[in-house]
């Protein structure tokens, strides 16, 4: 009962005929679920880990790879979610420029949606600064923990040795946060800015993400003590993190060469029509998502963030999940990925890129 109301975010009265609960019992029931999976410390401990110095040299390798910003440890954001019972005695606390109670989430989320940092629990009237100055993650820099995960690298010839965090404008300027131009005068500039807002948007790609597999943070909260809604919030974390984990594809391993297969999927939007964002699938406009699924597991290990509906699959598979796999690893997928025969294993039928070139087929640049 707790989980149904966990992941499609409606009050306890839904199932009320069904379960032959009273409502307050399913509330009983979401915040004893959630509080055992906040205080189980073999699950917290492992998806809700802080980063370590490995760690940190896997994330900015993974996002060198992608985003092409050496040191880049991640986005860092916030978020927050509708308190629907919040008390009347704190609604001036809690209701801020949404003219509704709202509870904030900062987070820092890498190119693989892993949640590395979650800061639950301010104040719908805070803004982004005064969050930033009570996090946990601003605290572990003054006093230096912080400074542990730190290691050189090179930026255009010349050593840094301060990771860096993309954010918004609304940060304050110090030398970990790398944030957009406000206002660009020059090509370069602007560049840089449209760049920089790009590969930010990880962050806020995983709080959609994290929404829409657990619909009560999207849907207003019917709890009404805090101390639930935040064990609520880091379930929903942690379940997340427990669902999308690239190291999950060894599950269940025998040996293979290739233990993950992968494929793109559509998902429709409604916005004017746009070719470069029109997907074959259904004709008009669609994001499209790369989705990396354990063949001996069934668990879902990859997803890469949303592309332009008429993207080619081969150049988003050739953008992220190529550079991710180790040394002779290799990913299963169809004929569509022809091309890169090296790291994508094809069905024996389909045709490599040289029978493509010789039969003239059309291949993607």
């Amino acid at each position: 009962m707790g989980m149904k109301m966990l992941c499609y975010g409606v009050s306890g009265n839904a199932f009320m005929d069904y379960f032959q609960m009273g409502e307050s019992t399913t509330r009983r029931c979401v915040s004893n679920l959630t509080k055992g999976i906040v205080c189980c410390c073999a699950l917290a401990n492992q998806y809700l880990q802080k980063p370590t110095k490995s760690d940190a040299r896997n994330i900015v390798a993974m996002h060198e790879r992608v985003h092409k910003i050496p040191g880049m440890m991640g986005s860092l954001d916030i978020t927050k979610v509708h308190w629907k019972n919040c008390p009347t005695a704190w609604k001036g606390q809690f209701q801020g420029r949404e003219k509704v109670a709202s509870i904030g989430l900062e987070a820092m989320v890498d190119n693989n949606l892993w949640f590395w940092h979650a800061a639950f629990g301010f104040p719908g009237t805070l803004n982004d600064i005064n969050v930033w100055e009570r996090s946990s993650l601003y605290e572990s820099m003054i006093d230096g923990a912080h400074d542990e995960l730190d290691f050189e690298f090179l930026v255009d010839g010349e050593v840094f040795d301060k990771l860096i965090y993309l954010v918004d404008g609304i940060y304050p300027p110090l030398t970990r946060f790398l944030s957009s131009e406000s206002d660009p005068h020059t090509k370069l500039a602007y560049s840089f800015a449209q760049d920089q807002e790009a590969h930010r948007k990880d962050v806020e790609q995983g709080f959609c993400v994290l929404k829409l597999k657990f619909l009560a943070l999207m849907h207003p909260i019917h709890l009404h003590r805090k101390d639930d809604i935040y064990d609520m919030v880091l379930a929903s974390i942690l379940m997340h993190n427990m669902m999308i984990s690239w190291e999950k594809r060894y599950k269940g391993d025998i040996g293979c060469l290739a233990l993950v297969m992968i494929d793109g999927t559509d998902v429709p939007v409604q916005h004017k029509f746009d070719p470069k964002f029109c997907s074959h699938k259904f004709q008009s406009n669609g994001l499209k998502y790369e989705v990396g699924v354990c063949i001996q597991s069934g668990n879902i290990v990859w997803v890469n963030r949303p592309f332009r509906g008429g993207e080619n699959d081969l150049n988003i598979a050739r953008q992220a999940v190529i550079g991710a796999l180790e040394e002779g690893e290799m990913v299963e997928a169809d004929g569509g990925y022809a091309g890169e025969e090296f790291y994508i294993k094809l069905p024996k039928d389909a045709k490599t890129e040289e029978h493509r070139h010789q039969n003239g087929d059309k291949i993607s640049p």
